[in-house]
């Protein structure tokens, strides 16, 4: 079965002022949608957003189930290595 990917959390089409925000990131999910984030981290703290730092997280916000993380910068990759 297909799996329906929300982009940054949307579920209704663009919208700046709601991407990327975690409790957004939760609706998706909670509506069966797996989610696409945009992951920074900065000074060993995470955060969300496609052009900069915008929504700090908990590492265990990542491991929620269904994200798709989308590597902002170098610190991520070497996170998980």
């Amino acid at each position: 079965m297909p799996r329906l990917i929300a982009h940054r959390g949307l579920i209704h089409g663009p919208n700046l002022d709601i991407e990327n925000r975690p409790e957004q990131i939760i609706l998706a999910l909670s509506h069966g949608f797996d989610c696409e984030i945009d992951l920074r981290i900065v000074d060993g703290k995470y955060f969300l957003g496609h052009d900069d730092s915008q929504y700090e997280v908990q590492e265990s916000f990542l491991h929620l189930d269904g994200l798709w993380i989308h590597a902002k910068n170098l610190a991520v990759y070497r996170d998980w290595e």
